[in-house]
């Protein structure tokens, strides 16, 4: 007898292990989930959702990718008003069903499963919708992704750029160049040159057109540019106290002819240019997420006349740091050009004060440059 009832009931446990996921397979209920792959709280409810895919096979659940697809996040749209959802409460994860609606990860983990299993309901969501349940959880994104991307998140994002190490290694190149520059005339037009083309090069990586290596080859590039940093900085410090004229007098004339020549193409405005272009190729992989995200938009959706501006805008308040040594260099200049001028002696002795001042103020770059460079080397 007491065989019997073990036989009845492991007949009666076979038949539920057998017959439930037959039913949860069943389930012909059309859901439609809103996500993004950078929304920052639908990671938990992407696994569940696929899970209730594998398990409820005769579901139909629809994922729509919201931040880099327009007419998705259009649609996401629609939604939240047809469904009367509240403007405060509108983000993702969502999940419409006929009917009915849930926004945020806790309602969907926590009720989802539940609602298909009692659902009789095989139609998809429509836009016509009149008799509506919703229910509002916490843990939610931002619906749309320009919510993600207010100005001050991008200003501090692209503030935080401008003094990367590899930022501060184009910084650090700029400032060699601008010391090497004798004429003072053209240290705007050439440093401005530099700083353009730069910014154009970031403009190219922002709308895909100019990919940067991976984030080795920018940092050993500022380690390599923190070493001649050093070197440079030092050599031309102990010029300030000491000629290398018994130095250079080894050095075969002809080499001396064609490094002249190299010198002065590399501190003319096309040298300055050709000069931005190069570093700017290994530094423009090293950027904040921020910027990764306003280009990741730009490529994937149509947003492309929205994202623009706010690229060009991100890359200014990146450039700031090139444009505040430029401006400090040349009012260094213009004070030691006044200084000179404003001392009580003959006219001939005017040069040679000009010179002195100018020699202490590059003396004064180039320990800057030195101090920089060991900053960079160690960071």
């Amino acid at each position: 007898m007491v065989q019997k009832q073990y036989g009845i009931v492991l007949c009666v446990l076979l038949s539920v292990l057998l017959v439930v996921p037959f039913v949860a397979a069943q389930e012909t209920d059309c859901i439609y989930y809103f996500t993004s792959t950078d929304c920052k709280t639908c990671a938990e409810t992407d696994s569940f959702i696929n899970d209730l895919s594998s398990m409820y096979l005769g579901a139909e659940i629809e994922q729509f990718e919201v931040y880099y697809n327009e007419d998705h996040a259009l649609l996401l749209e629609n939604y939240f008003e047809t469904y009367a959802v509240p403007e405060n409460s509108q983000g993702i994860p969502a999940v419409f069903m006929s009917g009915s609606y849930l926004v945020g990860n806790t309602s969907i983990l926590s009720l989802l499963e539940g609602r298909i299993r009692e659902n009789r309901d095989p139609a998809c969501p429509s836009l016509d919708q009149e008799e509506i349940v919703g229910i509002i959880g916490t843990g939610t994104s931002p619906g749309s992704v320009f919510k993600t991307l207010g100005f001050g998140r991008i200003s501090v994002s692209a503030f935080i750029d401008g003094f990367h190490m590899e930022m501060i290694a184009l910084v650090i190149i700029l400032l060699a160049l601008l010391s090497l520059t004798r004429d003072e005339k053209t240290i705007l037009q050439k440093g401005g040159a530099f700083i353009v083309v730069v910014a154009f090069m970031f403009l190219l990586a922002g709308i895909n057109v100019m990919p940067g290596f991976s984030n080795r080859i920018p940092f050993l590039f500022s380690k390599f540019i923190a070493l001649c940093a050093i070197v440079f900085g030092l050599i031309h410090m102990k010029s300030f106290l000491q000629t290398w004229d018994d130095v250079l007098k080894k050095i075969p004339l002809k080499i001396r002819k064609n490094a002249a020549i190299v010198r002065k193409f590399i501190i003319s405005v096309y040298g300055f240019m050709i000069v931005g272009v190069i570093g700017s190729f290994f530094t423009i992989g090293k950027t904040e997420e921020v910027f990764n995200l306003l280009s990741t938009v730009f490529s994937r959706s149509g947003y492309k006349v929205i994202t623009f501006p706010l690229i060009i805008y991100y890359i200014i308040i990146a450039m700031l740091p090139f444009i505040v040594v430029l401006i400090l260099y040349h009012f260094g200049h213009t004070k030691v050009k006044n200084k000179a001028q404003h001392k009580n002696v003959p006219e001939h002795k005017l040069d040679k004060w000009h010179d002195h001042y100018k020699r202490v103020l590059q003396f004064g770059v180039h320990g800057i440059i030195f101090v920089l460079g060991v900053i960079l080397l160690f960071a």
